[in-house]
C-alpha cells in the first residue's frame, strides 16, 4: 500500500472526528404544527 499525504491525513481525520451525541439526549421535534407558541422568559 502506498502512503500518501492524503491517506495519512484521512486516517488522522477519522480518528479525530467527533460523533454527535445530542441526538441520543434530546427527543425528536414533532412534525405537526401548533396554534400557539409558549415561551417562559426569565
Amino acid at each position: 500500500m502506498v502512503k500518501t499525504g492524503y491517506s495519512i491525513y484521512n486516517n488522522e481525520q477519522r480518528k479525530r472526528t467527533k460523533c454527535n451525541v445530542l441526538a441520543d439526549l434530546f427527543p425528536e421535534l414533532p412534525d405537526k404544527k401548533y396554534d400557539i407558541i409558549y415561551a417562559d422568559p426569565p
